[in-house]
Formats: C-alpha cells, structure tokens, sequence
C-alpha cells in the first residue's frame, strides 16, 4: 500500500482522468449533458475518488462503496496494525454557508489529506469561497502541521472550467489568516464539443 499518492497533485492528475473516464461512461447512459444536475455530478465525483481508492488498496466508504461513514467518502488504510483514516472527502453545491458547514467536517477530520469539492457561480463567489476557507482554517486551533488540503472549484458559470487548489498547515494549532496561501494546481476547462475537460494550465 503506498501512501506516497497521497499527494494533491498526483490525486488531482489522477482524479482528473478517472472522472473523465466517468461522464464517457456517463455520456453513453445519458445523452442529455447539459440537462446533468448536481446529483449526477456527484455520483460521477464519488465513483471517481472510490474507484482511485481501490485501485491504490485502500479501504473505500462511501454511498457507493461499502456504505457512507463520517464523511461523503473515505480512504482507510487496509493495514491492521496501523489503520487510520487517509483521505476524507466532502462534496457540496450550495451557496457559501453549505459549502463552509461541510468544510468544518474536514477540518476537524485527522487525515493526511482532505478534498473539498464545490461549485462556485461567479467570479466574484470564487473568491468568496477562498476568503471563507481561509478565515474557517483560522479559525480552528487544533491544526496539525503537513496535513494537506485539496480544494476543486467545479464552477457553474461560462466558461466553464475546474479549477484546484492545495494548502499544507505549516505548524501545529493556530494558523495565522494572513500566512495562508493557497497554491493554484491548475485548471481544467470543460470541452463544450466533447462535453468534457482539457488541461489548460
């Protein structure tokens, strides 16, 4: 079992291609893309993340994977000796207050990395988003330094794109506001022929 993929940017790559693989699965079930609604996403999200899961031999709970547990979806070491959670997810479309209700079951959540998934609407919630998570990572006082932060910005506004960013702790409790930078992965921008994403940056 090798907890080295336990690497945003190696996770993001990898989440990527595996929910591009989903919607074509998805694409031949349901013709009808731009009429997908947010269910239909996160079925595609969690699929994604549960089947990575497995293949990398982890433990996967989730709605569709062994049933959900603590969080929409988990990755648990498999080894009886040390086990642990390693991943924790949680997906949410709804406005920042939502968004953020769930952001605080990650951060209390002890794991080595924490994926948080949401859809901004415009420009300027983008931003409002980031600002939130910032002042809710401040906010906690129990942070333990190298835990990891993954954060994916489906938006839902023209043009439409995935956008990933990545946070570490740098030091155990409290977090200064004002030293949290979070690093830009990359963005994905959605194919409207293909009906679905290209790397452009």
């Amino acid at each position: 079992m090798d907890t080295a993929v336990l690497n945003p940017e190696i996770i993001l790559k990898d989440f990527v291609n595996k929910l591009r693989q989903e919607i074509e699965e998805e694409k031949i079930n349901n013709s009808t893309v731009e009429k997908w609604g947010k269910p239909i996403w996160t079925n595609l999200i969690i699929e994604s993340f549960g089947k990575l899961g497995n293949e990398f031999g982890f433990k996967v709970y989730s709605s569709s994977h062994e049933g959900e547990y603590l969080l929409d979806l988990i990755w648990e070491s498999k080894d009886g000796e040390t086990g642990g959670l390693l991943l924790g997810l949680e997906s949410e479309w709804e406005g920042t207050e939502a968004v953020s209700y769930d952001f605080y079951k990650l951060i209390y959540t002890k794991c080595e990395l924490k994926v948080l998934i949401y859809g901004s609407t415009s420009d300027e919630k983008s931003k409002e988003f980031i600002d939130k998570f910032k002042e809710d990572l401040s906010w906690f006082n129990k942070h333990l330094q190298g835990e990891q932060y993954l954060f994916i910005d489906i938006t839902d506004y023209p043009p439409y794109k995935m956008i990933a960013y990545k946070f570490t702790i740098p030091n155990n409790f409290i977090i200064d506001k004002d030293g949290i930078d979070f690093c830009k992965l990359g963005e994905f921008d959605w194919d409207e022929v293909n009906k679905n994403y290209v790397k452009i940056s």
